[in-house]
């Protein structure tokens, strides 16, 4: 039985073929996995799109505050925009004290004049138990501007809402209920 003994230029070749063997086959593996990626993406397309709208959604929130003038979380509904079947009763000033009467299929709403900088403090008193209850206020392009329930919607109970108009314009208070028919009175400070 014959050993044979590689010199060192043999054993230097040798490694060189191995080395670029390992290479080549990474190469085909790393090819592989973005064919499959590739294929993949393009199938899930629209829940790949999905998942980044969330994700940004997630990093850079709305511009509406978060927190009241009390320090309180504020949690808005997902709907911003000022509902079509409002039912406006009229104009409210401050000072004035109003009674009304929501229901689970009747949203009453109340014009509010302003000018930039203008604060109120809406205090909403339900005058029945058995209802919850929602005050939304929208600015004058129909957008939500502040937002309030009662513990029952499952929210904190914060039945006085500050707002601090941003600019002059007519604002809306909607008061809405849901389940039961109740009173109510709103008084505007």
């Amino acid at each position: 039985m014959e050993i044979y003994l590689m010199d060192v230029d043999e054993r230097r070749r040798v490694y060189r073929i191995i080395s670029v063997s390992a290479a080549v086959m990474a190469l085909v593996v790393v090819a592989v996995i973005v064919l499959d990626v590739r294929s993949l993406i393009q199938t899930n397309q629209p829940r790949i799109e999905a998942a980044v709208h969330q994700a940004i959604s997630d990093t850079f929130p709305s511009t509406r505050p978060r927190f009241d003038a009390a320090g309180n979380f504020i949690e808005y509904p997902e709907d911003t925009r000022m509902p079509q079947d409002v039912t406006m009763r009229g104009y409210v000033e401050r000072g004035q004290m109003i009674d009304g009467v929501v229901g689970m299929n009747r949203l009453e709403g109340w014009a509010l004049e302003g000018a930039a900088g203008d604060q109120f403090l809406l205090d909403f008193e339900p005058l029945e138990g058995g209802y919850t209850w929602q005050m939304t206020v929208y600015q004058p392009d129909r957008e939500m501007l502040a937002f309030t329930a009662d513990s029952e919607a499952g929210y904190a109970d914060f039945s006085l809402l500050p707002v601090q108009l941003p600019a002059e314009g007519t604002y809306f208070v909607v008061i809405s209920a849901f389940g039961e028919t109740g009173e109510y009175t709103l008084h505007v400070r």
